[in-house]
């Protein structure tokens, strides 16, 4: 009862070209999804290569604006904070502040995973990664792990990532004390989701923490919350709204604290397109 599965996915940047997800990305090819693997509906399934992790499965199950990185939560959690010098929850650093770190991207290459089939609304997930090698930015071994539960219109989701030992460079920031760059020695992250389904709007809700390990010399500790709503309009249209807060405590440099707010409306034309226009502070 066994079936082989597959999976081979890269980016492509419509303006230039582009195979990567923007122009400072400086991933492969194949920067997307790489994997090979066997599943069945009795024991679940097994992949080897380049997957999702369960974290950014979670993320973006809990999410009005279905991981959108210009709009949801992967804006604060995954993506660098642009002209902002605040760490973001995965290791990311802002693009002033000497480019991304490793080990905390969406998907982890060289990694086994397992998902289970669904027990009585219940399904867990589980990865691990093998270390990269010692020169930054390459990191370390890598753990991930979610358990959902799904019930009728209710869901619920939690999920830990744990990446030891990562050799990425941590740059400090012009706001920051003056000082040597940080090395990023490792990464705990754990994440709580919910969603539930009122047929007149879906209530989505997230608690994202992490921490941040930088050498013996300090830590930073970064909390995301995301709180939103999609109401069904006119048909296949649905209006959506998602608020994120995220506050960065690091001894030694003042708190920063980081809240963007998206409205906007999504219209589906087909099952493969859509329409939308969001307005965003």
């Amino acid at each position: 009862g066994l079936t082989a599965v597959a999976d081979i996915a890269g980016f492509l940047q419509v303006d230039t070209g582009g195979a990567q997800r923007s122009s400072a990305d400086t991933g492969g090819f194949w920067g997307k999804y790489a994997w090979v693997g066997l599943q069945s509906a009795r024991l679940g399934s097994i992949r080897l290569g380049r997957q999702a992790t369960p974290t950014f499965i979670n993320t973006i199950r809990f999410e009005p604006f279905n991981g959108s990185s210009a709009f949801g939560t992967v804006l604060h959690t995954y993506l660098p904070t642009g002209s902002q010098p605040m760490m973001t929850a995965n290791g990311s650093v802002g693009a002033n502040a000497g480019g991304l770190s490793a080990g905390g991207d969406s998907a982890w290459n060289n990694a086994i995973g397992y998902s289970s089939p669904v027990v009585s609304g219940f399904s867990m997930q589980a990865m691990v990664a093998v270390g990269e090698g010692a020169a930054a930015p390459a990191p370390g071994r890598r753990y991930s792990a979610a358990l959902y539960y799904v019930s009728g219109p209710l869901g619920l989701g939690f999920s830990m990532d744990k990446i030891d030992k990562s050799s990425a460079l941590v740059v400090r920031t012009a706001s920051d004390p003056a000082g040597a760059p940080y090395t990023l020695t490792g990464l705990n992250t754990t994440l709580f989701g919910g969603s539930y389904d009122f047929g007149v709007a879906k209530l989505y809700a997230q608690m994202y923490a992490s921490k941040l390990k930088l050498g013996a010399a300090a830590c930073v500790k970064l909390t995301t919350t995301q709180l939103g709503t999609a109401v069904p309009v006119a048909g296949t249209g649905r209006a959506i709204v998602s608020w994120l807060h995220t506050t960065r405590d690091q001894s030694g440099v003042a708190d920063k604290t980081r809240s963007t707010l998206s409205m906007g409306y999504d219209y589906d034309l087909s099952k493969r397109t859509d329409v939308y226009a969001v307005v965003m502070k």
